[in-house]
């Protein structure tokens, strides 16, 4: 993604200002990509203003008013004098009366956006659109904070999994190395989650593929996939986040398994998915209750679908069956075949 330097320079202002609700941030910097055309628009480059935002007299503090004749309509929209500025009057516009009861929503950007996107924009599809567009933020708030990882999300350096240390309890399950380019710096947050998930497709090469794409926008990934037939295949380092379980991506791994929509894991898979979960859980020091599934990342989704139907959930499940069922699931497989010290 092409992004002006001065977007860069803001992003970073904006992160470097104290806030009571880091969680947000995603957010906002998916709502300045968006409205900002990542820093190209008349607005951004011209009154370093990008978020859209319009004149109202609570921000005579941080900006002054100006007559903007802008591709969508002409208006009196803020001007700031300096990006730090424009992050300060970001909380102060989101603090007026018509986004009251937004700060209930600030523990999970996507709920925050979905709260505040329906009055921030009268385009019905503003909030999908910032959406589709947290990953983006995420991985570039990422490179931002660790310079030496490439904006684009690729890693600096070609390298190979991380060598297996001597194992106290049960080695890492055999894995496949084939690596995404989509993939950022967890800085410096600890693993504690594993996420759960479903490709919606039993075809692993074919998610495999997607997740090297350079059409796939929004550069999800996972750092393991499964396959039908137990084959496990690593795509991203453990020690690097990717883009896949919405607010717990920083402290998450991600498990993909292939699977069609209706369809339970294989024996294969699941022996698979009870080695690679056990692994983790050990590695990591992961509570049993932190193996989640993405329906509870949380995000409207029908996933992990029916992978633990044996357990009590479907793709038809709220996040309390799919807590309940894979939480069974660790218990009578994870925990059960093996000791986690």
């Amino acid at each position: 993604m092409q992004y002006t330097d001065e977007f860069k320079s803001m992003v970073a202002a904006f992160m470097r200002l104290p806030t009571e609700f880091p969680n947000v941030r995603p957010a906002s910097v998916a709502q300045f990509i968006l409205e900002s055309g990542r820093g190209s628009s008349l607005l951004a480059r011209e009154h370093r203003n990008f978020a859209g935002m319009k004149w109202r007299p609570e921000m005579a503090g941080v900006a002054t008013k100006k007559l903007v004749i802008a591709p969508s309509e002409t208006a009196d929209f803020c001007s700031f004098e300096s990006l730090e500025k424009f992050a300060e009057g970001y909380w102060i516009f989101l603090n007026r009366a018509p986004y009251e009861g937004w700060k209930a929503h600030a523990d999970d950007p996507y709920d925050f956006i979905g709260f505040v996107g329906r009055i921030w924009a009268a385009d019905p599809a503003y909030t999908e659109k910032v959406q589709n567009l947290i990953g983006e933020a995420e991985a570039l708030i990422a490179t931002l904070r660790e310079p030496h990882v490439h904006t684009d999300g690729a890693p600096c350096c070609g390298g190979m999994i991380d060598p297996p240390e001597p194992m106290a309890h049960r080695e890492k399950p055999a894995v496949r190395w084939d690596p995404s380019p989509f993939n950022w710096s967890r800085g410096g947050t600890r693993i504690d989650t594993v996420v759960m998930h479903y490709t919606t497709s039993r075809n692993l090469q074919g998610t495999i593929d997607w997740f090297k794409s350079p059409n796939n926008i929004h550069k999800t990934a996972a750092h393991y996939v499964i396959g039908r037939d137990g084959t496990i295949v690593q795509m991203v380092k453990d020690a690097d986040a990717c883009t896949h379980g919405n607010s717990q991506n920083r402290r998450s791994i991600g498990i993909e398994h292939s699977a069609a929509p209706g369809d339970p894991m294989t024996e294969p898979q699941e022996r698979a998915s009870v080695a690679l979960v056990r692994w983790l859980m050990q590695e990591y020091a992961i509570a049993p209750e932190r193996v989640i599934g993405h329906k509870c990342a949380p995000r409207a989704t029908s996933c992990p679908g029916d992978l633990f139907a044996a357990y009590g959930a479907t793709s038809a499940s709220d996040c309390a069956a799919v807590t309940r069922a894979i939480q069974t699931w660790v218990r009578e497989r994870v925990l059960a075949e093996g000791v986690i010290a």
